[in-house]
């Protein structure tokens, strides 16, 4: 149960309107509320569109609850004080504890309630924890949302100091509501260090603000002046002034006229409130989500973090998800140790899923267990939910933990769960070994076989590069000329390089005819990037023109010194990254320069090849 107040230092702020629209919003989204009026000198939250039960015109509220109580010396059964309301589309629960019965007798029981006597004779604050407790044990809300009256009053001083883990402060930004606030939020402040130790949210709201031009500042530099005099950091929401008779109805704007400027407003702040409450799962989601990526450290001193986390994760001890999300979270923190005893945490509470098993495979292999990483990801491959990118990673840490059983990766019911476009996905990713390269070629030979003309033309240039690299030249060359019916003349220009060079390590020498073509094909745009040079400076070679080829591979060196991330080499037909790049063109130029030199995939390949042939 999470208990926030709403309060402002003057009237005109719409307050009240505001509380019942975050109520609305609340419970339409499955929380379950109860708004509580205790603005007793001018109630009014029961007056708004929110249903009654039948029969419930004469309800008796809080100020009847304080009677009942001075005359018994009792705490009543807050049961009999609270109506339930409903709310169309809800899912979840709204009730209302309003400050009395409107009849005759309201005026005499308010006034005769002496707030002082109340707690200097009468336990007052034991009454008002014992009401609290009873909200929790016999309605058990997600929220308590409390109207609290204006200005300095004992019953200011319960709603916004005693009761709440919240305060939402409305104010129009004027001088009188600036210096009404400072004493107020000074003593809110001040719970912290208070013998209770309590600290006490606070959420500033700047409502009521006119649609007008700012042309004299007046508005800026009225707002600076809150924010330095209150330490606003930032605020929970801004309420325009909005013009529409249906404020005189006192229509709900989240659930009557929801697409509007001011029912937006309200979902901002009810976002705002709900983002503090560690108890509120979505909300915890939603904040560990925000935390995580190290690139978006939250606007949050270290300390408030760590204590967020540690709240977090006791309230919901036992949440497969919010506990995933936790373990994210460490292990993005470089806290390797808490990170697996979460997922270990997770794994206890029956979660079977590929996030799961990934996440603790690449833990115990940081943590120096590459035994049991192994097993996780084999899990993960005879688990029934991953998609092609978790499938792919773990295939990743299987290669590396059990190369030896490479080719079984396909036989693992998770790969045949996986859609051909995720399968072709995932044969690419494997296009920076030779090894792997060997896998794609299997994987992607399947693919085509079976796909249909539109995909097979996406997947016919990567299986061709892949058949090359691992040695399989003469059936490379039949994929290319589509097993003879097209000539070499008919070729595009990726497809006659690809060609040209799977026939050089057939004949062991270029063809002069066959990389022509290339040459002649050739219609680089601005764009074209390291591997397009590289290839035509082969060609460029093969036909003698020296010193176009040694442009080609400046070019491709020039590009390739100011990337990061890797490059095809159709020297070694595999995927490198920037070094291994350019220690290819490193021997491409030597091989212009006179030294006998052949591409780098001849020989692995062709000894990749063998193998196959032996196992």
């Amino acid at each position: 149960m999470y208990v926030v107040t709403f309060y402002s230092y003057k009237g005109g702020t719409g307050r009240s309107m505001a509380l019942v629209n975050v109520a609305a919003a609340l419970a339409r989204s499955g929380r379950n509320v109860l708004i509580v009026d205790f603005d007793l000198e001018a109630p009014g939250l029961d007056t708004f569109n929110l249903p009654r039960p039948l029969g419930s015109s004469s309800m008796k509220g809080l100020v009847e609850f304080i009677d009942e109580y001075m005359t018994s010396g009792i705490a009543p059964d807050v049961s009999e004080f609270v109506y339930k309301s409903s709310i169309s589309s809800a899912s979840g629960q709204l009730w209302i504890m309003p400050a009395g019965n409107p009849g005759t007798e309201y005026d005499q029981k308010f006034k005769s309630v002496n707030w002082q006597d109340l707690y200097d004779s009468h336990d007052g604050y034991l009454l008002f924890e014992d009401l609290k407790a009873q909200w929790k044990q016999t309605l058990s809300p997600d929220y308590v949302l409390i109207d609290s009256r204006t200005g300095h009053t004992d019953v200011g001083g319960i709603c916004t100091r005693q009761l709440p883990d919240a305060v939402v402060l409305f104010f129009f930004p004027n001088e009188q509501n600036r210096r009404g606030l400072e004493t107020i939020v000074r003593q809110i402040r001040a719970e912290a260090t208070s013998e209770r130790q309590k600290q006490i949210k606070l959420h500033f709201v700047l409502s009521n603000v006119p649609e007008l031009d700012d042309e004299e500042g007046f508005l800026a530099n009225n707002v600076a002046r809150f924010r330095e005099s209150l330490g606003i950091k930032q605020f929970a929401a801004v309420v325009h002034h909005y013009n529409s008779l249906a404020l005189l109805t006192q229509s709900v704007f989240t659930i009557d006229r929801p697409k509007t400027r001011l029912a937006h407003e309200y979902g901002s702040l009810t976002k705002a409130i709900r983002r503090d409450n560690v108890e509120d799962r979505d909300a915890a989601l939603e904040f560990l989500d925000e935390v995580a990526p190290l690139a978006r450290r939250p606007r949050i001193p270290a300390s408030q973090l760590e204590e967020r986390i540690k709240a977090i994760k006791t309230k919901h001890p036992d949440d497969p998800e919010v506990l995933t999300r936790l373990g994210v979270l460490f292990r993005r923190e470089r806290r390797f140790e808490e990170a697996l005893s979460i997922f270990e945490q997770v794994a206890e509470l029956g979660a079977r899923n590929a996030e799961l098993f990934l996440a603790t495979a690449e833990l115990h292999l940081q943590l120096g267990k590459p035994e049991l990483a192994l097993r996780n990801v084999e899990e993960l491959l005879k688990s029934t939910d991953p998609t092609y990118l978790e499938f792919t990673a773990a295939a990743r840490l299987f290669l590396k933990l059990d190369p030896k059983r490479a080719r079984t990766l396909t036989e693992f019911p998770a790969f045949g769960r996986i859609e051909p476009e995720g399968q072709h996905y995932f044969a690419t990713e494997l296009f920076d070994s030779r090894q792997g390269m060997a896998l794609a070629a299997d994987i992607l030979g399947a693919l085509w076989d079976k796909a249909d003309s539109v995909f097979a033309r996406v997947v016919d240039v990567d299986f061709v590069l892949a058949l090359i690299s691992s040695g399989q030249f003469e059936r490379a060359i039949k994929v290319i000329s589509n097993d003879g019916k097209k000539s070499p003349a008919e070729l595009e220009i990726s497809e006659a390089f690809n060609y040209a060079m799977a026939r050089w390590a057939i004949d062991s020498k270029p063809s002069p005819e066959l990389f022509g073509r290339v040459v002649d094909l050739d219609k680089a745009s601005p764009s074209a990037g390291p591997n397009f040079h590289q290839c035509l400076a082969i060609a460029l070679w093969v036909l003698d023109r020296q010193e176009d080829a040694l442009s080609r591979v400046g070019e491709a060196w020039q590009q390739m010194m100011t990337r990061n991330s890797p490059d095809f080499s159709s020297w070694s037909y595999l995927r490198l990254p920037p070094e291994a790049f350019l220690d290819d063109l490193k021997q491409i130029q030597q091989l212009f320069e006179g030294e006998q030199l052949v591409p780098r995939f001849f020989s692995a390949a062709q000894e990749l090849a063998m193998r196959r042939t032996d196992d």
